[in-house]
């Protein structure tokens, strides 16, 4: 196994690690901010569940468990990438992966690219792990990253995290509008074949706020990955973050002209449906709020529900405590949701009978 030590980043040599720290810290600062969020919201205020007066079933007949290609689940939900890469992350991830295995939640860690080239970043990554040894976690890492990445790279990062699968999150525009951005995509799909080849873990492909195209799933379809995650428009919008973090002329104009840049999440996951047809799963974020939104996308095909900034935020706020209530909370929404639509458990909200799409709209 090759040492990372001696594999250094593509963009090592210009951007010095207190800076990628001071970067990482402007990211969470900015996401939990009132202007981080698209101004189009996610198209889901479309879409009604069916109510049943009849639902045939008792609340207590009600379950959160679902399968996944991940295996069974006790719910459907995710706490999604946001927090890694600068000290203060540790403290932060810590509680996240807490209430994560104490409420049987998956969670997505921040992107691993700091670990690449800092050999402590691996070992506190270890650490976590140890300490959470049941929660399902998920590595994370971009994909203007991984061209430039070799195998032993990527088997340093899956061996500190023991992970359930592997995010490969795509953020074109992030990179294109960061001053230290890294916008490398040729090759992407080839890329993507030879990691799904490479592990024996499912490799998630996630967007960032922009959501996913009809071509993007055919390639991810095409290229062996077995999960996209629509992550579309209407939540924690990157565009808006990186055009705000770059003070300067040129932020103030890309504010304008791609804060609202993308595919909402509700188009993106009408655009999955033929995919996953074909054997896609397909997961769903990107402003989901509530746990009747969560009902929603799992109404149009979804297997899991990511949430980023809303956990990150009753955790600064309120802390663990904060977090735990409101992760009841959501769980207690999609329940009530369940029940009052007939449904038993999620997978039988996946029913074209249960749901309207109301109104014109992207």
């Amino acid at each position: 196994m090759n040492d990372i030590s001696k594999k250094p980043l593509l963009n090592q040599a210009s951007e010095s690690i207190s800076d990628f720290e001071s970067r990482k810290r402007d990211h969470i600062e900015l996401a939990l901010g009132p202007d981080s969020a698209s101004s189009i919201p996610t198209g889901l205020q479309r879409v009604r569940l069916v109510h049943r007066g009849l639902p045939e079933i008792n609340f207590e007949d009600v379950t959160l468990c679902t399968r996944s290609i991940l295996g069974a689940l006790p719910t459907p939900f995710l706490i999604s990438s946001m927090t890694a890469g600068h000290p203060g992350a540790d403290s932060i991830n810590n509680d996240l992966f807490f209430a994560a295995e104490s409420k049987g939640w998956l969670i997505g860690i921040g992107s691993q690219r700091r670990q690449l080239f800092d050999l402590e970043a691996n070992e506190q990554m270890r650490k976590l792990r140890r300490r959470y040894p049941r929660v399902k976690a998920l590595c994370n890492l971009g994909l203007s990253q991984l061209v430039n990445t070799n195998q032993g790279q990527i088997e340093q990062l899956v061996d500190s995290l023991e992970p359930a699968g592997f995010i490969v999150h795509l953020n074109p525009l992030q990179e294109a509008l960061q001053t230290e951005g890294t916008p490398f995509f040729r090759g992407g799909q080839k890329r993507l074949e030879k990691l799904v080849e490479s592990l024996n873990i499912p490799v998630v492909a996630k967007e960032t706020g922009s959501g996913l195209s009809l071509e993007d799933f055919q390639v991810l379809l095409d290229s062996g990955v077995q999960v996209a995650d629509v992550a579309g428009l209407g939540g924690t919008h990157w565009g808006r973050i990186e055009s705000v973090r770059r003070r300067d002329d040129f932020g103030s104009r890309s504010l304008e002209a791609f804060g609202d840049w993308g595919n909402t999440t509700l188009q993106s996951l009408l655009w999955s449906v033929p995919y996953q047809k074909k054997g896609l799963e397909v997961w769903a974020s990107g402003g989901i709020k509530t746990g009747v939104d969560a009902a929603k996308t799992l109404a149009l095909g979804a297997r899991i529900v990511g949430f980023a900034q809303a956990p990150l935020k009753a955790l600064t706020e309120q802390k663990v405590d904060g977090l735990l209530k409101w992760m009841d909370t959501i769980e207690a929404e999609l329940k009530i949701s369940l029940f009052c639509t007939g449904s038993e458990e999620p997978s039988k909200l996946n029913n074209e009978i249960k749901y309207q799409i109301i109104g014109a709209g992207i």
